[in-house]
């Protein structure tokens, strides 16, 4: 057996807190095996950390029977992550700004706003279950 590690291309995991860890293992191993520039590294572990959060507590609302799912793509300079949840999604055309007055002493509501700001685009479907990521990186 070869000593090199076998990348994984999707992971599914339990809608747990204690997930986390998995998922910035897997981010950064897709970010080692394409050899991207450390200098985004942050960048992409926040805003995949913040999406799995979301996915986690706000899709799947902690229920460990419902799972998270989280994929990645290559296109040409353009590196895609898709995490879902199996939850029954929300309506994401009125996110609140968290940035506005009201919002600033809210403890939650900053998770779509750091992935918005950290990615170089993103995009929700399938009733907003499904969020896709993307970094122009490679």
């Amino acid at each position: 057996m070869s000593s090199e590690t076998i990348m994984q291309t999707a992971i599914e995991l339990p809608s747990s807190q204690k997930s986390l860890s998995q998922v910035e293992f897997y981010v950064q191993s897709v970010l080692d095996h394409l050899k991207v520039d450390a200098a985004h590294h942050g960048n992409v572990m926040v805003a995949l950390s913040e999406a799995a959060i979301n996915a986690i507590k706000h899709g799947n609302l902690e229920d460990e029977s419902k799972n998270i799912n989280i994929k990645y793509t290559v296109d040409g300079k353009e590196l895609v992550f898709f995490v879902e949840d199996q939850g029954k999604g929300f309506d994401y055309n009125n996110i609140p700004d968290p940035t506005a007055p009201e919002n600033l002493e809210k403890e939650t509501g900053r998770g779509i706003f750091l992935i918005r700001n950290l990615s170089d685009g993103y995009e929700f479907s399938h009733a907003g279950r499904v969020l896709k990521i993307s970094f122009f990186i490679l």
